[in-house]
């Protein structure tokens, strides 16, 4: 399995609109995809920041998710109440 967590500050009257597009536009259109096995978004609604964190069964799974242009448009819209560009990272889980 490989996680990709994105970490982000998300403007502190967006973090509502944050999770809205999260659980209503992102996370269906990363259900469509091969591979996906779920995804959280953890947020801290004092200091604004937020965790996306998406599951894949494979590396290859999650690399052709990133080139999928429907996901992309998806987490481009919710990069829209974002501070700043997010830090997006690749773990494989080991445990």
């Amino acid at each position: 399995m490989h996680v990709r967590i994105i970490t982000a500050q998300i403007q502190h009257d967006q973090i509502d609109e944050a999770s809205r597009l999260y659980r209503e536009a992102l996370m269906p259109a990363a259900k469509q995809q091969q591979g996906f096995k779920g995804g959280w978004l953890l947020l801290d609604h004092h200091t604004g920041k937020g965790l996306a964190i998406l599951l894949w069964e494979t590396e290859t799974d999650l690399k052709a998710a990133e080139a999928n242009q429907l996901l992309q448009q998806q987490i481009a819209q919710v990069a829209q109440t974002f501070v700043s560009t997010p830090v997006r990272e690749v773990y494989e889980v080991s445990v």
